[in-house]
């Protein structure tokens, strides 16, 4: 189960255990001439327990369960948005709604303003806040600008009807309906911004979905006959526009992460189009309102994700093409947002929605999960990391080498695109390994593939052009061994450890000894190398095989920590 750092000073549970202190005699005067205040206040506490409760179990009985994310507040809530260090959400007030912004180190909130209408939408970044406010239903929208360190607004926007506003650090861009359709953005780093014209659509062309990703703006164009096409341009430049996306209707909703552009079509598929013509499904959501994106992960809530019991929040990792459940049981879920690190989303109805916050690092399949409270015979726990081992993988990792050949599991199961099909297919990684589930693969022992992390680290590194990596004649010496296939010969300890896991491991198999070894080692791939720390390694297709001194002043051959260095390179490990 994941273990959220809690960061308030108050937990989820707390409000439903704490003592109520004692009251003064005045003050029991005071309630019982009220009641009817009384009992609606016992009521709501009660149903804020029990949904409390029924978070708490649901998330802890799941191994991927969060177990202590931060409650923000309990109303009814309206948009939010976060930049990874507060929280900013409107919420319903006696005259209207009001914006409140609330710090992620501490439990401070304020209210920002108050609106006798509605607030539609809300953005943050860079210590500024916009929102999107209107009088009534049928009312044209403004904009109001506003330092979070500050009580005037920066700028206001209110000539036409002004609506869809998006920040990206000092910038400001939004939509102004008047006739023509406009797109304006605003450099809102001076002390008195203005409004400069990006664009105008054509006649009977609609302007939708905004969005400001890495210093480019990127739009939606839709024309009266149904024909779309998505555009983009650099917010600080005057460049004309690029064609990114097009096609006929109906026209998708899209957000940005990384270099790709992912799409919300109307059969509630999420997919991510890359610059290659390859389209990618990401799975189903539960609607184009429940999906959001902090440049790198998207977050969606799938109503049916595989392995999970019910509605699930699914990230999707742009930079490494990992999918993998961030929160499960996440029924009632109503909105997302992400930014900074952090993930913000709302459950419930009317005045007993919560707003959650969790940091994204705390979601990821590598987050060390809490011990169980008994043990089952279909997977393993690992309290040195914090890891489960289930069913095929577990099988795998204890008949073939456990500890030795592959280390302990540093991550959950998750799914990563396969860079030759571009289908998922479902991983999980371990000190010095990752395994692959591909019980169709003729190269599969009991349905596991160890993946080519050798090969992939020694590409990332830049290293296959280096004289090591050259291809070299056969030698001579009867301690070596000649691998033409790829021009390298295994020596001394590093071809008695290639051959070593064949006999120590798996001796009873019906398999060739070579290839065994060749399963689970993989051919050699450079003649031997120093390491920066000195350590001589021999880089093979699925482990880098490296000699050390050993403290009896011999020596003895492993395994390198790749599958760490890889999820380090990633960001997912420290």
């Amino acid at each position: 189960m994941t273990v959220l750092r809690p960061i308030g000073r108050r937990h989820a549970t707390s409000r439903c255990t704490q003592e109520t202190p004692r009251s003064s005699e005045a003050a029991n005067g005071a309630r019982l001439a009220l009641p009817s205040v009384v009992v609606r206040a016992t009521l709501i506490v009660l149903a804020l327990c029990s949904t409390l409760l029924a978070l708490s179990l649901a998330w802890r009985d799941r191994s991927e369960a969060i177990t202590s994310p931060l409650l923000l507040a309990v109303a009814a809530i309206g948009p939010i948005a976060t930049d990874g260090r507060v929280v900013v959400y409107a919420r319903s007030s006696a005259s209207g709604q009001e914006l409140v912004v609330r710090s992620l180190s501490g439990d401070g909130e304020r209210v920002v303003a108050s609106v006798a209408g509605s607030i539609d939408t809300v953005s943050v970044s860079a210590e500024t806040i916009v929102w999107q406010e209107r009088d009534c239903p049928s009312c044209p929208s403004r904009l109001r600008v506003r330092r979070l360190t500050e009580t005037t607004d920066l700028l206001v926007a209110s000539a036409s009807d002004e609506r869809s506003p998006v920040l990206w650090r000092r910038w400001l861009a939004w939509l102004s309906r008047d006739g023509h359709d406009r797109l304006y953005v605003a450099d809102l780093s001076s002390e008195q911004p203005t409004a400069t014209l990006a664009s105008v659509a054509d006649e009977g062309t609609e302007f939708r979905t905004l969005r400001l990703h890495d210093g480019r703006l990127f739009w939606l164009e839709v024309s009266a006959t149904g024909t779309w096409r998505l555009r983009t341009r650099p917010i600080a430049a005057s460049s004309d526009p690029v064609t990114v996306l097009e096609g006929n209707a109906p026209a998708p909703e899209f957000l940005v992460a990384g270099s790709e552009v992912v799409t919300v079509s109307d059969d509630a598929a999420l997919r991510i189009r890359p610059t290659s013509p390859r389209v990618v499904t990401l799975g189903t959501v539960a609607g184009a309102a429940l999906v959001a994106t902090d440049g790198q992960y998207v977050f969606w809530l799938d109503p049916a994700p595989a392995g999970q019991d019910g509605a699930a929040i699914v990230a999707y990792d742009a930079a490494s093409g990992s999918r993998f459940v961030a929160v499960p049981a996440a029924e009632e879920t109503k909105t997302l947002a992400a930014s900074g690190g952090w993930l913000v989303w709302t459950r419930g109805e009317g005045a007993l929605q919560t707003l959650w916050a969790a940091p994204i690092s705390d979601l990821l399949p590598t987050a060390p999960r809490a011990a169980p409270s008994e043990a089952s015979s279909t997977w393993r726990y690992f309290p040195e990391t914090g890891h489960y081992l289930a069913n095929g993988f577990r099988r795998f990792w204890e008949r073939y080498g456990g500890t030795q050949l592959f280390g302990f599991p540093i991550s959950e199961e998750f799914d990563e695109l396969d860079p030759t099909t571009g289908a998922f297919r479902t991983v999980q990684y371990f000190e010095r390994a990752r395994f692959v589930w591909k019980p169709d693969n003729p190269g599969a022992l009991e349905g596991v593939v160890l993946d080519r992390i050798g090969a992939e680290l020694a590409e990332r590194l830049d290293l296959p052009g280096t004289r090591p990596f050259r291809p070299v004649s056969s030698p001579q010496s009867t301690a070596c061994r000649y691998f033409a296939e790829t021009g390298h010969a295994l020596c001394g300890g590093f071809l008695a450890a290639w051959l070593g896991t064949v006999d120590a491991f798996a001796p009873d198999l019906a398999v060739a000894a070579d290839d065994l070894a060749v399963r689970l080692t993989g051919l050699p791939l450079s003649e031997p190398i120093a390491l920066p720390d000195g350590t001589i390694a021999q880089y093979c297709e699925r482990a880098r095989l490296e000699y050390r001194r050993t403290s009896d002043q011999g020596g003895a051959v492993t395994r390198g920590r790749l599958g760490a260095e890889l999820l380090q390179e990633r960001g997912w490990l420290p």
